[in-house]
């Protein structure tokens, strides 16, 4: 039983940086509307969204990872 304390601080940490990574992303598209350049219009600014939405999917998986062992530990802590 050790781990759930440190299994919860790594959820809360990836839960904070994918919620950066959202921001991050939000603001990036919301910048390209701003400046009236359609997001993906240049091949620096399609690289860079793109760049950032392969991050936040990847992060994704790490935080569902996370949860997954957050419920296996819970579920075994409560069954005995």
């Amino acid at each position: 039983m050790s781990d759930n304390p440190s299994l919860f601080r790594r959820f809360r940490s990836h839960l904070i940086i994918e919620t950066a990574l959202i921001l991050a992303l939000l603001v990036y598209v919301l910048s390209g509307k701003d400046h009236g350049v359609g997001v993906g219009v240049g091949v620096s600014d399609t690289v860079v969204g793109v760049g950032l939405m392969v991050l936040l999917s990847q992060w994704t998986l790490y935080t569902a990872q996370d949860v997954l062992r957050l419920v296996v530990a819970r579920r075994r802590r409560i069954s005995g």
